[in-house]
């Protein structure tokens, strides 16, 4: 479990693809609409985004659409 918060997780999708348009603009609304989970950290405005489950959201969205 690799817990960031939307802008390192960003970075994290960069290093693996060093050419990606994903943004953390584009995570944290993902986020709020309950693509990917996120856990509340500090006073509960920022939101930790596990990298592995981003990656496979990613890989396979279909099979987060399912759970919905």
């Amino acid at each position: 479990m690799k817990l960031r918060y939307a802008d390192d997780a960003a970075n994290e999708i960069r290093k693996i693809d060093p050419d990606s348009a994903l943004t953390a603009r584009t995570i944290r609304i993902m986020v709020k609409q309950g693509v990917i989970p996120s856990i509340a950290a500090g006073n509960g405005r920022r939101r930790l985004i596990d990298v592995d489950i981003l990656v496979d959201y990613l890989s396979n969205p279909t099979k987060y659409a399912e759970k919905k």
